[in-house]
């Protein structure tokens, strides 16, 4: 607008000249979001630091979640590259090759506790004449220490996405509330003011209400984002997990369960695959030297250690 133009038509317009020097004396604001900022009232600042603190917990969370995972990955593979150049499922464990805390790892290592333990039995069984090997009801024992393990590591990895969720679905219904206060507030100001109410005089009102759905928008829209693509990375992380506990148990029914009650089979009929035949000495040897103990990661460990 030129100002200059218009305090000349108002001198030569005696009548609008007071109302054109008002408006020229008064400069418009140069940003809206630090205008409403400034006419903000006490319910709308209340507003916007509470979801201020939200925003910020929400970007803790997504950062160290980006990081366990992105360690979670790079550990499992390189748990999964030496798992399968091993010639036997236990091979690993017994070796007492210590990985960082991931899901892989933590599976792997409460599978083969339980394997040893119904191994050390059938050793011992073993003298009064039976295979040395474990029975297929023994297999089911691992198979919960596996869904077990499985369990802790999925509600590990899914820790704290509830403040996710929140910041997601609660920060533009706060928005909004602030939005709504500050309108009422700017209504009930107008009917309280004398005279006709004019846009300008509610505009600062209006302004500062609006103010609260905007940071309530800046808060979910990237919470939303990295709670999507966090959901999927677990999803992924989770399908691992269970391919790689199949996968487990396929190679201890080939190698160390009984399917015929004891009888002698050949090793060629159940060794037929590309891996070696198990030791029956390894469960004892086990025992007297403690291996293994690379897998015995606490329940209260989080995968942020992973690095």
């Amino acid at each position: 607008m030129d100002f200059p133009l218009l305090v000349t038509l108002a001198q030569a317009a005696p009548g609008v000249a007071p109302a054109v020097e008002s408006a020229a004396a008064v400069p418009p604001p140069s940003d809206g979001l630090s205008f409403a900022l400034q006419e903000s009232t006490l319910p709308g600042i209340i507003i916007c630091g509470v979801l201020l603190v939200m925003s910020s917990f929400s970007w803790a969370v997504m950062l160290t979640k980006l990081w366990t995972i992105r360690g979670a990955r790079k550990e499992s593979r390189r748990f999964l590259e030496s798992f399968r150049g091993t010639g036997e499922p236990l091979e690993l464990f017994e070796s007492g090759v210590a990985f960082r805390d991931a899901p892989l790892p933590r599976v792997y290592g409460a599978a083969c506790r339980e394997m040893v333990f119904h191994l050390l039995a059938s050793a011992a069984m073993e003298e009064k004449g039976g295979s040395g090997r474990a029975t297929p009801s023994q297999l089911e024992g691992v198979r919960t220490a596996i869904d077990r393990a499985m369990g802790e590591v999925s509600l590990r990895l899914e820790s704290q996405m509830t403040l996710l969720a929140t910041a997601v679905s609660g920060a533009p219904f706060l928005g909004l509330l602030g939005t709504v206060w500050g309108v009422m507030d700017t209504f009930s100001g107008v009917a309280a003011a004398e005279g006709a109410a004019s846009l300008k005089s509610m505009a600062p009102g209006v302004s500062s209400a609006l103010v609260t759905t905007v940071v309530g928008l800046l808060v979910a829209i990237p919470a939303m984002f990295g709670y999507n693509f966090l959901v999927n990375s677990i999803k992924a992380l989770m399908a691992q997990m269970e391919n790689f506990a199949a996968e487990l148990l396929n190679e201890f029914d080939r190698n160390y369960i009984d399917h015929l009650g004891g009888h002698a089979v050949p090793a060629a009929e159940h060794h037929h695959h590309d891996r070696r035949q198990p030791s029956r000495h390894a469960p004892e040897a086990m025992r007297e030297s403690g291996v293994g103990h690379g897998y015995e990661a606490g329940v209260d460990d989080e995968f942020a250690t992973v690095g």
